[in-house]
């Protein structure tokens, strides 16, 4: 276990975070990073910490033993169950959870013949609070295997559920404070005012922002509309497309790059149970800034102002097509626009030089909650 080799320990620290921290001196750095091995590996000792052997079949046994140790002494364990792994674990939003924990709940049960209660929790380092979901409770009587798939669904749709709850109060308040300093400026800008008329007239916040009727209706190329089947838009779509299926999901994508606008991009056409839903255009790698910024003018002239949307909302959607394609903190710079009919429309980038437009269907947005109800999707 990692977290108990204090030469292992400065070795992570060093190679994730200090060696690209040039300002500092190599000497600054290393011993830096020699303090905080050492430190890490007092903490975990003094709180009792369980080593979890991952990459050790026969250690495990020894997790397992201490686990059910603690908790049959009436211990609470914490568990952190995001994927560690570099090229799936999330800065930002949910990683994906690894499903090993779930043992513990079998293991538990055989030993003691009781029922393990999982607790899912949120931790929100930008409101820095700690939410909780609801129980979920361990049933023998499933199966192992049954029930180790319908824990990790359930615990990652509460988290998940959570999260988007957050972010959309963060953005609400957000709003709040920029209301708040658009006031505070046109008051400002009142109180300077002199003269007629004639030296200027301070318009209200209704008319400073765009009226309703000028925001267009969502229209896609070649008359291609929602809900259509794959022949449907085969018909309306000139480019030669692919098909590719995975369960309830199927998506048809060109076999050659696109025309949009002025630029080339991969086009994806996505269908659940053969109903077109979404829609993506993938712009190509090494793309520049000024590009992105003349799409985003763009797509503003016809739907008017957008507004800044977290990747972590973008990333929930794509998931459900593409596992893992996107990283929660790859994603930044998204802008989401909304048009007539209720479709959302994304811009973002996905990498460090490659940016997507998203276009999501009026049924995949929850207007109660300003959220979005993936499930089943």
């Amino acid at each position: 276990m990692m977290m108990y080799d204090q030469a292992e320990v400065t070795k992570y620290v060093y190679d994730n975070t200090y060696s690209r921290q040039t300002y500092l001196p190599v000497f600054i750095r290393k011993l830096t990073a020699r303090f905080i091995g050492w430190l890490s590996v007092n903490v975990m000792n003094q709180i009792e910490s369980i080593p979890v052997y991952r990459d050790s079949p026969i250690k495990l046994r020894d997790t397992l033993r201490k686990s059910i140790d603690a908790l049959e002494a009436g211990d609470n364990l914490l568990i952190f169950p995001e994927s560690q792994d570099v090229e799936k674990y999330e800065r930002d939003g949910i990683g994906k959870i690894a499903p090993g924990f779930v043992m513990l709940a079998e293991a538990y049960w055989k030993k003691t013949g009781k029922q393990m209660r999982f607790l899912p929790m949120y931790a929100n380092k930008n409101n820095k609070t700690l939410t909780f979901g609801t129980e979920v409770i361990y049933n023998p009587e499933n199966g192992f295997r049954n029930e180790q798939v319908r824990i990790i669904e359930e615990v990652e749709n509460q988290i998940r559920s959570i999260a988007l709850k957050a972010y959309k109060e963060r953005k609400k308040t957000g709003m709040k404070k920029g209301i708040s300093l658009l006031i505070a400026i046109l008051l400002f800008a009142a109180s300077t005012c002199t003269g007629t008329a004639e030296s200027g007239t301070i318009p209200s916040i209704r008319e400073t922002m765009q009226s309703e009727s000028e925001v267009q209706p969502f229209s896609f190329r070649g008359g291609i509309g929602w809900n259509m089947d794959m022949q449907q838009v085969k018909l309306l779509e000139n480019s030669p497309m692919e098909e590719r299926s995975s369960t309830e999901w199927s998506i048809m994508i060109n076999s050659e790059p696109v025309t949009v606008s002025r630029f080339t991009a991969d086009l994806v056409f996505m269908f659940y149970q053969n109903q077109l839903k979404m829609i993506t255009y993938e712009f190509q790698s090494g793309a520049s800034t000024l590009n992105y910024q003349y799409l985003l003018g763009a797509l503003s002239s016809v739907y008017g102002d957008s507004v800044d949307t977290d990747g972590l909302v973008i990333k929930s959607m794509m998931d459900r097509i593409y596992p893992d394609r996107y990283r929660g903190d790859w994603i930044r710079e998204g802008h989401m626009w909304t048009a007539k009919d209720g479709t959302h429309i994304f811009l973002y980038y996905f990498s460090a030089n490659a940016y997507a437009i998203l276009y999501t269907c009026p049924e995949l947005t929850v207007r109660s909650t300003g959220g979005y109800d993936v499930n089943g999707l």
